[in-house]
């Protein structure tokens, strides 16, 4: 059968080098293609890539056989899986290639049902832990697969950074929880407390921010009222003590000449020349509003 293409899951293997593919050649013209290429029924090469190669250069015809079973991914993989110039790691990156390709990495980040079984070698733990690792890379950072394959980064540099990658998107995915919950719990408050600040305008967090805003505003004004009620009650206060005191000691020296009338004790004095000094303070009017301030004042003692 004519060979029409390469199978997508053998081109997840890579090729020899130059140097092995001539010697590789050179074999072949020396004894000949020993195994036939593998090949599907529409002629998509599945296993035999190198020696197709080798074939061309030793100008010999390619022989083919069809593949007769149905599980194209598991005859690549084992095709492949004893390949020595490749390390563990590399190998397990191009049979990770094959299965994902092949649809056995589920979305919850763990391989189908024994697929880690595919292709494994004489130390199972050791392929398993391979495989795994590769699959993380393939999720978190699919960009290294083909370093891993070519065997310019360890599998395990490359599992590293994918672990950083996926921590990182742990970590946005998380923070974007929080604003969600911050959101509903924004939205929460305002319903209960303050509903004429919810809008369409802008998110739930921003109108309660808003309104925490003017709460802290108002209360400053509140507070600052306060201070200054409580300054001027004070300065009233003050005030009227100092007049309790002036009344006080102006109700003193009276209170000790109760026993002598005023006539007399005013006596030498002329009434028309006292009025003219103190004119504002011995008007009748003035004194009877004493008589009466000095009245209440003595209801106020007796209460």
């Amino acid at each position: 059968m004519n060979i029409v293409g390469v199978h997508p899951y053998a081109d997840k293997f890579p090729m020899l080098s130059d140097g092995e593919l001539d010697e590789l050649a050179e074999s072949i013209k020396t004894v000949g293609l020993l195994h036939p290429m593998t090949v599907t029924n529409d002629g998509l090469l599945l296993d035999g890539r190198n020696r197709l190669e080798a074939c061309n250069r030793a100008g010999i015809e390619a022989r083919t056989e069809v593949y007769a079973g149905d599980d194209f991914a598991e005859f690549v993989i084992a095709c492949n899986v004893g390949r020595r110039h490749m390390s563990t790691g590399a190998r397990a990156m191009s049979t990770a290639l094959v299965l994902a390709a092949d649809g056995r990495r589920k979305d919850n980040g763990r391989w189908e049902r024994h697929s880690v079984h595919i292709g494994e070698s004489s130390n199972i733990d050791l392929w398993r832990k391979a495989l795994n690792q590769a699959g993380v890379v393939l999720d978190f950072a699919p960009d290294l697969a083909s370093e891993v394959v070519d065997g310019t980064l360890a599998l395990d540099a490359a599992f590293k950074r994918a672990c950083e990658n996926r921590d990182y998107e742990t970590s946005l995915l998380e923070e974007e929880k929080r604003a969600e919950q911050r959101e509903t719990d924004a939205r929460t408050f305002l319903e209960a407390k303050a509903p004429d600040y919810l809008t369409g305008n802008e998110a739930p967090s921003v109108s309660k921010a808003r309104w925490e805003a003017d709460f802290k505003r108002e209360a400053a004004t509140a507070r600052r009222e306060a201070e200054e009620a409580e300054r001027a009650a004070k300065a009233e206060r003050d005030i009227r003590y100092s007049l309790y005191t002036g009344c006080a000691q102006s109700i003193l020296p009276l209170a000790a000449k109760r026993n002598i009338p005023a006539a007399e004790f005013m006596d030498g004095f002329n009434a028309k020349e006292l009025a003219d000094l103190n004119a504002s303070a011995y008007t009748a009017d003035k004194i009877e509003g004493a008589i009466s301030f000095l009245t209440d004042l003595l209801e106020w003692t007796k209460k």
